[in-house]
């Protein structure tokens, strides 16, 4: 290998992208249509930017290559929102006991699916946090990538709402963004008591509660995002299937209250 290649590999594995790479390969090999470097406009800075990884799943298919949908004539529509981060640095989160959390930006058309009743959100073994820092200080790479994913989940609800509004046939269209971010690095969550340090231990998985409002005059809105290491990343894609599934199920019981409200 010449000295060039030599360069070019070391320098690439000092960043993000075979990350970006590993998890565009696992959700490609896992009924997902995923898109690398997916764009949107950013509003509040007037510029556009694209996301590491986008992905919507694919449905199913009869034997015929029929869509199997159980929950016609509503359709489900299931997307994720990804950034992938490597860093030597340390990101620190201080878990809340009994923290509301809400993912009111996260849905389209839909308004049962807010709170921490919703899927994997309410399971206590999960650790929710609204405060963060990263060590050493510098440059807040956990805002960066939260801003990432809320405004890349704003455009593309946005774009959907102006495609389908008007479509009598996409009228019982329901559509949900789950944003992750992978992160290859040291995670740890801090508990605290009476505003002290109780604890800090070494996470694999926190979900980070953010509320955004837009300078486009939307309302403020929330956002749970499952920040995990790159370890347990599959272990984060089992739980979202086992929520579309029992989602799924919720609305085929429920067709016609659903159907009301979107009416």
């Amino acid at each position: 290998m010449s000295s060039g290649e030599d360069y070019v590999k070391k320098e690439i594995l000092k960043t993000g992208f075979p990350l970006e790479l590993e998890i565009f390969s696992f959700l490609q090999s896992g009924s997902w249509v995923v898109s690398a470097q997916d764009y949107y406009y950013d509003e509040d800075e007037d510029k556009s930017r694209n996301i590491d990884l986008s992905a919507m799943r694919l449905p199913n298919f009869d034997a015929d290559d029929n869509i199997l949908n159980p929950t016609e004539p509503i359709n489900l529509n299931w997307n994720l929102s990804v950034e992938c981060k490597k860093s030597k640095r340390n990101w620190v989160f201080f878990p809340v006991e009994d923290y509301y959390i809400g993912t009111s930006g996260q849905s389209l058309n839909i308004k049962y699916l807010t709170g921490r009743d919703f899927g994997h959100y309410n399971l206590d073994a999960f650790h929710i946090a609204s405060i963060y820092t990263v060590l050493p200080k510098g440059n807040d790479e956990i805002f960066e990538a939260v801003m990432q994913l809320v405004k890349h989940i704003n455009y593309s609800k946005n774009k959907i709402w102006d495609r389908i509004q008007y479509l009598k046939s996409n009228k019982y269209s329901i559509n949900f963004w789950f944003p992750i971010i992978v992160f290859d690095g040291k995670m740890w969550n801090a508990f605290t008591k009476n505003g002290q340090i109780t604890n800090v231990v070494e996470s694999k998985h926190t979900i980070l509660e953010v509320q955004y409002g837009f300078a486009n005059g939307y309302k403020e809105e929330s956002y749970a995002i499952d920040i995990v290491h790159k370890s347990y990343f599959p272990k984060l894609m089992d739980l979202i299937l086992q929520d579309m599934k029992a989602y799924e199920q919720f609305v085929s019981e429920n067709k016609s209250s659903i159907m009301e409200s979107l009416d």
